[in-house]
């Protein structure tokens, strides 16, 4: 039974490294496939609409040559507030990537179905945006986290 006991450790222990190995290789594959980083494209093209609270059409902004790149010390702090309440309330404790957000979230969608919850940060959001494509795929959430 101890010896039993030890070979199904073993296999475990042996298992978990073949998956962690698989992983990693995986995250290259898609960081190697992922378009190279630019800073230009982090500049926004899509024209920002404003809403009111009934969801009427307020005014859209287009982002020719009028728009500005704002020093984060500038906005002020409710707007900051604001964004962070309702896209990354832990933006300030993370980094680039939310871990306890994206293992609760790999929780939620293996019970839930692929999809189910989202963890990207506001920083994933602007990756996706600039550089990426809508799709909800791991290769997408992988070439996030590389770029």
């Amino acid at each position: 039974v101890k010896r039993t006991i030890i070979k199904i450790i073993g296999f475990m222990i042996i298992a978990f490294f073949v998956l962690l190995l698989l992983g990693i290789l995986l995250f290259a594959y898609y960081a190697w496939k992922a378009p190279a980083f630019s800073e230009s494209k982090l500049d926004d093209p899509i024209p920002a609409k404003i809403y009111d609270k009934n969801g009427e059409l307020v005014k859209t902004l287009d982002n020719g040559q009028r728009h500005e790149h704002v020093n984060i010390k500038d906005v002020p702090k409710d707007m900051k507030n604001a964004v962070l309440a309702t896209e990354d309330n832990r933006f300030y404790q993370h980094g680039a990537l939310d871990y306890k957000r994206l293992f609760g979230a790999i929780g939620k969608n293996l019970t839930g179905g692929f999809g189910s919850q989202g963890a990207s940060t506001l920083t994933q959001q602007v990756v996706k945006d600039s550089f990426l494509t809508q799709q909800k795929s791991i290769g997408r959430k992988a070439q996030e986290a590389y770029l």
